[in-house]
């Protein structure tokens, strides 16, 4: 019985930010604008509430920071899509884009924190192994 309420809770814990940008989604379409660049706002936000957390040791100022960085990127899409019309789609996917590789680049020049380790190293091995 544990085990199945441990996985309800691990699906809903999981599944929240999903609805919630799924949502916010939902309402930017009714809105009349198609905002594709929900992944990469959620990913700036992750970022920027670390990196406030981090500095000022505070979950509140970590939060404030999410709403932040979060905040920047909608104004980049809605400058690009509604002031310079152009596609929000085509603009959705590189504001995606400059999302992952500007917290990719930050995490690892501030955190000196990389995605390869050698547990990883061992386990790539093995499968590269067992596939040849």
């Amino acid at each position: 019985m544990n085990i199945v309420v441990g996985l309800i809770t691990g699906m809903i814990a999981g599944a929240t930010p999903i609805l919630l940008a799924a949502l916010g989604g939902t309402l930017t379409f009714y809105a009349g604008i198609f905002n594709i660049a929900m992944e990469g706002m959620m990913l700036m936000a992750a970022f920027a509430a670390v990196l406030g957390s981090f500095v000022f040791h505070s979950w509140i100022v970590g939060l404030l920071f999410a709403v932040a960085g979060a905040m920047i990127l909608a104004l980049i899409f809605i400058f690009f899509s509604v002031t310079l019309d152009t596609d929000e789609f085509v603009t959705g996917i590189a504001l995606n884009l400059f999302a992952l590789g500007s917290t990719t680049y930050l995490l690892r020049q501030i955190f000196k924190v990389k995605a390869f380790s050698r547990a990883n190293s061992s386990i790539r091995f093995r499968i590269s192994a067992f596939l040849l």
